[in-house]
């Protein structure tokens, strides 16, 4: 739209005004932005798309095929990414997205560009670089949005370069059908490395390695100037959790989340992995620890500390879900054990691989918990003619077994997630093996019982 305000008048003025980009901007959208990759024909030509150049190569088509083709242009030097031409391309397009951070006039100014790399067989590679839009950012964290203007639709969009700057909004939209990304979002672009911010952004704590960060960079500085929590965290270095904030939005910016970083912070702790973090915290409190306490949140090794927390609330978790199954459990234990008692006590095998049969339906359960399929929920205990059987190695599960006592054969052998087992033959050359010995049980159940 038009600009109507004061505010907006000046600054599409002032958009206009800002200096063209330095050689060294320039050279850096080249060198930088655009991937470094060659066609490769297996006629026996290379094009290079960081210069034009085509010449003869050295390398088999197996070597592409593979993504492991890899060579220096004799022409510019650079090493480049071979990738397989297409039978008649003789033309390709890539434009990336690049911004500048900078200043004009007590605003902070982040500049956005189209940069275009444009390659025509036969001719030396063109770069072009123009504007789209700036982002003015005030002291106070009000943001501006000042573009050219353009046209889109859901399978097009086309940049205006030279018509006059206009102010625009955000423009996210979801139809049901089609989805339209806000063209203003920073989120992905190529930052300049050199940066200018206002004092004010520099005082609320930034600094350059926030541009290695995965985050909306304007976002980031709307927050540092309105946000004192995350000034907090930029100020003490904690990146990790900057970036987690960012990424997951005001969900987090709560005390709830807060209290941990300060507590960290206290005790000149870095946190290296905030998802990783947090959800260490987020066991802790279903384990009904302190949080406030540095011991519990700032241990020396996170992983380790992460998956001892996380295994723990498995457990709890497990032993709660039990609980609930106890009485039921228990009714079904006692006609179990009583029809299969012949069979109970059954194993054969080594350490390296050994099989049993299931006990009683507690087993059921802690077999069905562990290899997460259904032996439990599906009432497998209940099959008159079903002897289920669970392998291990090592003292690990690695399979349950559904043996058919009627047919006497091997219905299924599952592992976890009802996959196929890494040690099935195996554990079917052992069943083969011993089903003798099952048969005979059989055989001396019908005797006793004939008798």
């Amino acid at each position: 739209m038009k600009p109507r305000t004061k505010k907006e008048i000046m600054l599409c003025k002032m958009a206009g005004q800002l200096p063209l980009l330095t050689e060294k901007q320039l050279t850096y959208s080249r060198e930088h932005i655009h991937p470094h990759k060659g066609y490769y024909w297996k006629s026996g030509l290379i094009w290079c798309q960081c210069c034009g150049e085509l010449y003869p190569n050295t390398h088999s088509m197996l070597e592409v095929v593979l993504d492991l083709g890899v060579d220096i242009c004799p022409n510019c030097g650079k090493e480049i990414k071979l990738e397989l031409a297409r039978p008649k391309m003789k033309y390709e397009e890539v434009t990336s997205s690049y911004a500048i951070m900078t200043t004009h006039k007590g605003w902070q100014v982040i500049r956005a560009f189209d940069a275009r790399r444009l390659n025509t067989k036969g001719s030396p590679t063109k770069y072009y670089v123009d504007e789209t839009f700036q982002l003015w950012i005030d002291e106070k964290g009000r943001e501006t949005i000042v573009s050219h203007q353009y046209t889109r639709n859901y399978n097009f969009l086309h940049w205006h370069y030279s018509s006059e700057f206009v102010i625009y909004n955000h423009n996210y939209r979801c139809s049901g059908y089609y989805e339209f990304p806000d063209l203003f979002d920073l989120y992905g672009f190529h930052i300049y490395p050199r940066t200018k911010v206002i004092q004010t952004v520099r005082r609320n704590g930034w600094s350059s390695e926030m541009l290695k960060l995965r985050v909306n960079q304007a976002t980031l500085i709307e927050q540092l100037l309105t946000n004192t929590r995350i000034e907090t965290i930029a100020k003490a270095g904690q990146y990790s959790v900057l970036e987690y904030w960012m990424r997951q939005g005001h969900g987090v910016m709560d005390s709830e989340y807060f209290t941990p970083v300060k507590i960290a912070i206290r005790n000149g702790y870095i946190v290296e992995d905030a998802t990783l973090w947090y959800d260490m915290i987020e066991s802790l409190q279903k384990l009904n620890k302190d949080v406030h306490n540095a011991y519990y949140i700032c241990p020396a090794d996170l992983n380790r500390a992460h998956d001892y927390y996380m295994e723990r609330v498995s457990r709890k978790e497990r032993q709660e879900r039990y609980e609930k199954q106890r009485e039921r459990i228990s009714k079904e234990n006692t006609s179990y054990t009583k029809r299969m008692a012949r069979y109970i006590g059954i194993i054969f095998g080594d350490d390296n691989l050994n099989l049993h049969v299931l006990q009683d339906v507690t087993e059921f359960f802690d077999e069905g918990e562990a290899m997460h399929h259904c032996v439990y929920n599906n009432g497998y205990y209940k099959k008159d003619d079903t002897l289920i059987m669970s392998a291990r190695s090592q003292g690990n599960r690695v399979a349950t077994i559904e043996i058919d006592l009627k047919t006497m054969s091997v219905i299924q052998v599952r592992g976890k997630h009802n996959t196929v087992p890494p040690k099935d033959k195996e554990i079917r050359k052992l069943i083969d093996n011993n089903m003798e010995t099952i048969k005979r049980i059989k055989r001396m159940h019908k005797t006793a019982k004939n008798q």
